[in-house]
């Protein structure tokens, strides 16, 4: 029969014209604590039920109902200019009958403290003839301006004119919030140029397909609205190789913004916010980079299978990664460095694992520990990692040095031996021997 409460919000916004969002808010407290009605019979309170008035008096019973309101959707960054309190009054008999609107905090369960405080409290409105309509009210907006943290707002409403039998009605409250919400700056960009230099290929940005030029795509959105970047994945880049949105557990693609990650999914939804502002949001496109024979002409990160078909040359000036999911069939070829960078990350599989070092830096991964003891030079070190077959005898000659890794697997076939006149340093644990 009575009603309850609701609370609306009437968004003005401002992008590059003034303009009206239609669309209205209703936020229903439903919880028992949420909305309050209690009355008062003789020299006791109780709660009301649902079929009983919101405020006045009925049947000797005077009633008082409090008003739980969340703001919480308002943006912290939104400028408000206009905060109305509309009340709709109904299935009363008292035309002349005022009530009015209390700011109350709920601090307790007890049905006496709740209908006390409503009396004592701020007065947000008075002298409100019973009726529809709405009024600005300057202290409510102070009010929903503290609130926006939190967002809780508690509000109390009694009959001015509760000594009056018959001065009960139902009563609706609503909150209408008019505020400008700003727009901010945001940049979306790739990690590479596309192929033909003139541009960082595309990306899909609001579910809309957009061409990233080469300094990024710049645009404006509102506070609080909800912004969605998905990645296009393949796509092929300046150098003729792929770019792909990688899910693998190495060199996984990820949304950053300003460099930090963010999101390892494709597509990143998000609620703009100020932190947003005159930021970058950059989708890194795993490259599928694979020279497989011949000298590399630029740097290339491997994290698949990768099989070799010929000898490989990192030159000066490029860097070679296998990362730690990689894994790299050398066969029967090598990679080798004239000045460029190999770096191996803990975790890459490499078959053979034959590599030839001075100090950390790795001059090349050879097919076999022999050839890489024949290519060593003064200050060199070979590392033999994982299982090796050797065909033929082995020899460390004076000078060259052989190290091998805990774990490693030295197989001589057909009798075959090892002679060792350098150095030899073999690297076994007692739970990580070399077996011979």
């Amino acid at each position: 029969m009575y009603s309850k409460f609701s609370l609306y919000f009437c968004c003005i916004m401002f992008l590059m014209f003034t303009f009206t969002v239609s669309a209205q808010t209703t936020i229903d407290t439903v919880t028992a604590n949420s909305s309050r009605s209690v009355y008062k019979s003789g020299s006791e309170y109780y709660d009301a039920s649902t079929a009983d008035p919101d405020i006045g008096k009925y049947s000797g019973n005077i009633y008082r109902t409090a008003y739980s309101f969340n703001v919480s959707s308002i943006p912290t960054d939104a400028t408000i200019s206009q905060v109305k309190l509309l009340y709709f009054t109904s299935n009363h008999s008292c035309p002349k009958c005022e009530f009015k609107v209390t700011r109350v905090f709920l601090n307790s369960t007890y049905s006496s403290f709740v209908y006390n405080e409503m009396d004592t409290a701020l007065v947000i409105e008075k002298d409100i003839t019973y009726g529809s309509s709405s009024m600005v009210s300057d202290m409510l907006d102070s009010l929903v301006e503290d609130a926006r943290p939190n967002g809780n707002i508690h509000l109390g409403a009694l009959s001015q004119n509760e000594g009056t039998d018959d001065s009960d009605a139902s009563l609706t409250l609503k909150i209408e919030v008019t505020y400008t919400v700003p727009s901010y700056s945001i940049t979306a960009d790739n990690n590479f140029t596309a192929l033909g230099g003139s541009n960082h290929g595309t990306m899909k940005i609001d579910g809309s397909t957009q061409t990233i030029p080469n300094n990024g795509y710049s645009f404006s959105k509102l506070s609080g609205t909800n912004l969605t970047l998905e990645a296009i994945s393949p796509q092929t880049d300046s150098q003729g190789y792929q770019r792909i949105w990688n899910t693998t557990s190495c060199n996984e693609s990820d949304w950053k913004r300003d460099g930090v990650s963010k999101s390892n999914n494709q597509t990143y939804t998000f609620s703009v916010t100020e932190d947003d502002d005159n930021t970058t949001y950059k989708a890194n496109l795993a490259q599928v980079a694979t020279t497989t024979n011949g000298t590399m002409s630029s740097n290339e990160d491997w994290f698949t299978d990768v099989t070799l078909t010929g000898n490989i040359t990192v030159p000066s000036g490029v860097t070679l990664t296998l990362a730690s999911c990689s894994s790299v069939n050398l066969g029967d070829y090598t990679i080798l460095s004239s000045g460029g960078t190999i770096v191996v990350k803990s975790g890459a599989n490499i078959n053979p694992d034959v590599r030839l070092q001075t100090g950390s830096t790795i001059e090349g991964l050879y097919k076999s520990i022999s050839s890489a003891l024949s290519s060593s030079t003064t200050g060199q070190a070979v590392h033999a990692r994982g299982a090796h077959t050797l065909s033929s005898d082995l020899t460390v000659s004076s000078g060259k040095n052989l190290t091998i890794h805990p774990g490693a697997q030295i197989t001589f076939n057909d009798y075959k031996e090892m002679y060792v006149y350098g150095t030899l340093d073999a690297q076994g644990t007692s739970s990580n021997k070399i077996t011979f």
